[in-house]
């Protein structure tokens, strides 16, 4: 289990493990490049991103979580999706492309996940 300072949104990326970063740091970006004026948060001991989505850094990957119904749309983009959540194991698995145009319907929903 990865354990990690989830005071802030701040030190929760602050945490990070460094060989997860780079990956984290580019969907953090991706994310608010894309919904601008959704606010960041800690829920559920994640990175939250008010009425779009949650990021997580795990110990083998970064997670992606949405609404189901969003991902529901973009299941041929990612096909290994679980019910809500898209996992990129390394910067080859980074479309910024497909990771948009999903955070962009997540936030157009506006139901978090």
């Amino acid at each position: 289990m990865v354990t990690r300072d989830h005071s802030s949104p701040e030190a929760y990326c602050a945490a990070v493990p460094e060989n997860q970063r780079p990956l984290f740091q580019a969907v953090r970006s991706l994310v608010l490049k894309t919904a601008p004026s959704a606010a960041e948060g800690i829920s559920y001991g994640m990175l939250h991103i008010a009425g779009t989505l949650n990021l997580a850094a795990q110990v083998q990957h970064v997670s992606i979580y949405v609404n189901p119904e969003v991902l529901d749309g973009f299941r041929d983009r990612f096909p290994k999706a679980g019910k809500s959540c898209i996992r990129l194991r390394s910067m080859k698995d980074f479309n910024e492309a497909d990771l948009a145009a999903v955070i962009a319907a997540a936030a157009a929903h506006g139901k978090g996940c």
